[in-house]
């Protein structure tokens, strides 16, 4: 019984934990490339190329557009995983 209560302590106080930099990252560049705003700004017939963290947010880059997606984070009155959403800026041209 004193395993099943350690174990259920355990999983619940791992789920409001803050996420290490790199998995929190991981989970915004996920969010970014399931957004239908992606694909709508670069089209399906693009190949992206690059993202790159910015102050802001990231740029994804493709070989003929560049995109800044803005990251808005959301207080928590509570410690946990950043909550976050996404503006998506008009793609601009590549100068060839």
């Amino acid at each position: 019984m004193k395993k099943l209560i350690f174990l259920l302590a355990a999983c619940f106080s791992t789920t409001y934990a803050l996420l290490p930099p790199l998995a929190q990252s991981v989970r915004e560049i996920e969010a970014i490339l399931s957004d239908p705003r992606l694909y709508q700004s670069l089209g399906s017939g693009e190949k992206i190329v690059g993202i790159e963290r910015t102050d802001s947010g990231y740029v994804v880059m493709t070989h003929n557009y560049s995109l800044q997606v803005t990251i808005v984070y959301h207080a928590l009155p509570y410690p946990g995983p950043a909550r976050f959403m996404f503006e998506f800026q008009v793609s601009e041209p590549i100068p060839k």
